[in-house]
């Protein structure tokens, strides 16, 4: 055991140190120069964040057997933040960029709010959904329209039975499906 009478409540980590827990192999370094921690554990490897103070709030960010990556709401008793093996993010509550959010996503910014860019040569597009049944999209023509309108340079709006346009709180002009 090592002796740790005279740190100073300190830990040096130089290039390349690490402080294992659970673990004495090698570890997978990001870079040749960084320093870290590594905790090791069959089940759930986690670090625990506990503010003390008042307003303070205790949280624990994990690594769970599924290859999920979570962020833990100890006080709440709920993930905040979960991502999976693959990437994925799933976020619990409301993101803002730019604003404290009020929406499930809220974006302040003083130019270009949202950008939908696309690989696929033909374009994106939006799908709006009420419980999971489509009612609408918008996007490139290309995805929403049949031939011979199937053009990938066009936007298009497409209701799945109504269109309603409108100014304010009324209604100008329908389209309906008929």
């Amino acid at each position: 055991m090592a002796n740790l009478s005279n740190i100073n409540n300190k830990f040096l980590f130089t290039d390349g140190d690490f402080l294992k827990i659970g673990n004495s192999a090698p570890i997978n370094n990001v870079s040749s120069t960084e320093s870290g921690i590594s905790i090791t554990n069959p089940n759930v490897a986690s670090i625990a964040l506990d503010n003390t103070g008042e307003g303070g709030k205790t949280f624990v960010i994990y690594s769970d057997d599924g290859g999920k990556l979570n962020f833990f709401d100890v006080d709440a008793n709920s993930v905040r933040l979960q991502i999976d093996a693959s990437g994925d993010s799933i976020f619990v509550g409301n993101v803002g960029i730019g604003v404290s959010p009020t929406f499930k996503l809220d974006v302040l910014s003083n130019g270009a709010s949202l950008r939908l860019n696309s690989s696929d040569a033909n374009g994106s597009y939006i799908t709006w959904a009420n419980n999971g049944t489509a009612i609408g999209y918008v996007g490139s023509g290309y995805h929403l329209w049949g031939s011979p309108n199937n053009i990938a340079t066009s936007l298009g709006i497409r209701a799945q039975t109504r269109l309603d346009l409108g100014i304010q709180t009324s209604v100008h002009m329908t389209i309906l499906n008929t």
